[in-house]
C-alpha cells in the first residue's frame, strides 16, 4: 500500500527518499523521525528529542547519505545507521537543510551553503545564500534551488536568481524542493506538485503539498492528512490541469517556463 491516512501524518512537512530503494523517512509534527523500508507497507520510529527552550520544529530536514539517515535538529545533525540501527550525534552545529549528492553532503546553515566530505562532522563553506533560513534544498539541472518564506531561488552560474510566480501568481510559495536522478526539480507548495526542467514547468497535481521527495521509481509527497504517492494520485483520477503559460519573474535565462497538461 503506497498511501497512509491518518492523524499522525497532518503535520508531515520533511520528506527524504533513498536514491536506491524504497525507503522513505518522515518528520512527523516536527517531533519524531519515521522510516519505512519497504514503500510504506510498514513504518519504524525513531525518536528524537525536543529542545526544552525551542519551540521551533526540531526535525527541520532529512536525507539518506551513503548508508545512513541523516536528521537535522533543534540541537544539531544526528546520524542512523541503516544497517545497525542506532543514532550517533555528528555535529552540534544548527543546520536547517540537507541535500546529498554526487557522494557529498550538503546542507545550509544561516546564510551559507555548506559542503561535508565526512558525513556531517565538518563543514566547509561553498556559497552565501540570498535569503535566511532556506527551508529546503535541491540541487538538479537547474542549479541548486532554495525554497523560502521569501520565495524560490536558483543559482545555475553562480549567482542567485528569484523564482516566483509558480502556477501563475506571485503570492503563493513553494515550501519544498527536492531534486531528481534525471536532473529534474520537484517543487511543493499550496498550489500542487510542479516539476521543473531546464525548459519547463509541469503541473504534476494540483493537491496542496507540503513535502516531496523523489525515490528511484515513486515520487512521494507529503498532504493535509496523508502521505502518497504521485502514481496513486493518478490512479484515483484527480481533477485535470488546464494548460496555461506562465511568464517568469526575474531574469533567468535559458529557462522557458511553461505549465502544461500533467
Amino acid at each position: 500500500m503506497n498511501t497512509i491516512v491518518a492523524a499522525l501524518w497532518v503535520s508531515a512537512t520533511v520528506l527524504a527518499a533513498s536514491p536506491d530503494d524504497d525507503r522513505v523517512a518522515a518528520a512527523s509534527a516536527g517531533v519524531r523521525v519515521w522510516l519505512t523500508r519497504d514503500g510504506a507497507a510498514s513504518w519504524q520510529k525513531i525518536a528524537t528529542e525536543r529542545s526544552a527552550h525551542d519551540d521551533e520544529q526540531p526535525v527541520r530536514a532529512l536525507v539518506f547519505h551513503e548508508d545512513h539517515l541523516l536528521f537535522a535538529t533543534s540541537t544539531g545533525l544526528k546520524a542512523m545507521s541503516l544497517t545497525g540501527g542506532g543514532v550517533e550525534v555528528r555535529s552540534a552545529r544548527r543546520l536547517d537543510t540537507l541535500a546529498s549528492t554526487d557522494g557529498w553532503l550538503y546542507a545550509t546553515s544561516a546564510e551559507f551553503l555548506l559542503r561535508s566530505h565526512d558525513g556531517g562532522k565538518s563543514f566547509e563553506r561553498v556559497l552565501d545564500l540570498p535569503v535566511a533560513p532556506a527551508k529546503s534544498l535541491a540541487h538538479g539541472g537547474l542549479g541548486w534551488v532554495v525554497s523560502s518564506a521569501d520565495g524560490v531561488y536558483v543559482n545555475a552560474d553562480g549567482a542567485w536568481q528569484r523564482w516566483a510566480g509558480l502556477g501563475g501568481t506571485g503570492h503563493e510559495r513553494a515550501t519544498a524542493v527536492s531534486g531528481s536522478g534525471d536532473g529534474s526539480v520537484w517543487l511543493a507548495s499550496a498550489l500542487g506538485l510542479f516539476r521543473a526542467t531546464g525548459r519547463d514547468v509541469t503541473v504534476m497535481t494540483t493537491l496542496a503539498t507540503t513535502a516531496v521527495a523523489v525515490g528511484p521509481s515513486r515520487v512521494w509527497l507529503a498532504a493535509p492528512g496523508q502521505i502518497t504517492t504521485l502514481a496513486h494520485l493518478a490512479s484515483a483520477r484527480p481533477p485535470p490541469v488546464r494548460g496555461r503559460s506562465v511568464r517568469p519573474t526575474g531574469d533567468l535565462t535559458g529557462l522557458a517556463r511553461r505549465i502544461t497538461r500533467a
